[in-house]
């Protein structure tokens, strides 16, 4: 039985849409925040919800409000992770990564001078950071150790990373998928089943070995050994986001493409003519 409220976030170009579904009806709210372009939304509840983008604008939602938070820096940034109200990670342009310490944010960087282009992190001390020219590191509250040859990355952008309970998944511009085993420390083969030619935004799993990824106009669903399109969009799909215990995911693009599944069926709306860059489900 699906609640009777769930709360999501998408970010367009400096605008945050609040979407409030309830029984699958739609309402949604628009708040201009800033004056940059936001790229990445991360929360550990509706009530600490951070939002990141361009000129290193880092914005943090407390439930009613949405402030502004103090940077070291100035490089854009592409991704964000909350990992609970005190913790978080964002990374961007130019090798920058950033993490959020009991409210303040210091640089943690250094380490290659690629753009990065996603993180997700389970703890303080198991962090990792994906980017172009397949970057991919592990940071494990000390140091940043380079992945790329244990993973088997090639020269391609890896967009973005996300992992579960059991498992750290990243995804290759082209579809190919890094896995990490995180119950035995080893990396897996790269998988090449989503390798269809799509230009790979985002992804997101439900924990139980099901993992959606966005490509172009289509949702692709990967179950751990094969890979299929299960939705297409009007749209270029840009992220993709959801709920586990609910069943719904929730993918974003451009000209306001918001294409929701429910646990049943996909119903694609349009909020607005803004490109939606990210989104964040939560609870």
């Amino acid at each position: 039985m699906r609640p009777s409220l769930a709360f999501q976030l998408l970010l367009a170009v400096a605008l945050v849409v609040a979407t409030v579904s309830a029984n699958a009806a739609q309402v949604c709210t628009t708040q201009s925040v800033g004056n940059q372009e936001f790229r990445g939304i991360s929360g550990s509840s509706d009530s600490d919800v951070i939002a990141v983008g361009k000129k290193g604008a880092i914005y943090q939602y407390d439930g009613s409000n949405w402030t502004p938070m103090i940077n070291p820096g100035n490089e854009d940034l592409n991704d964000v992770e909350v990992v609970d109200a005190d913790t978080a990670f964002a990374v961007g342009k130019d090798g920058e990564v950033l993490q959020l310490v009991s409210g303040v944010w210091t640089s943690i960087g250094g380490f290659t001078n690629e753009d990065l282009l996603g993180v997700w992190a389970a703890s303080a001390t198991e962090v990792y950071a994906v980017g172009k020219k397949g970057t991919l590191y592990r940071y494990d509250g000390s140091i940043w150790t380079d992945q790329g040859a244990p993973a088997g990355t090639d020269n391609k952008d890896i967009e973005d990373a996300w992992g579960d309970a059991n498992f750290f998944y990243a995804v290759g511009e082209q579809g190919r998928l890094y896995r990490y085993d995180r119950a035995t420390s080893t990396w897996l083969p790269p998988d090449t089943s989503c390798t269809v030619g799509d230009k790979f935004e985002d992804l997101w799993g439900d924990g139980n070995g099901n993992v959606y990824l966005v490509g172009k106009k289509n949702v692709h669903l990967y179950d751990g050994s094969s890979c299929a399109v299960i939705a297409t969009a009007g749209e270029n799909l840009l992220g993709v986001s959801g709920w586990t215990q609910d069943g719904d995911v929730l993918a974003v693009g451009k000209k306001g493409t918001v294409l929701e599944f429910d646990g049943t069926v996909w119903t694609e709306t349009q909020e607005g003519n803004n490109e939606f860059k990210d989104d964040w489900l939560s609870p």
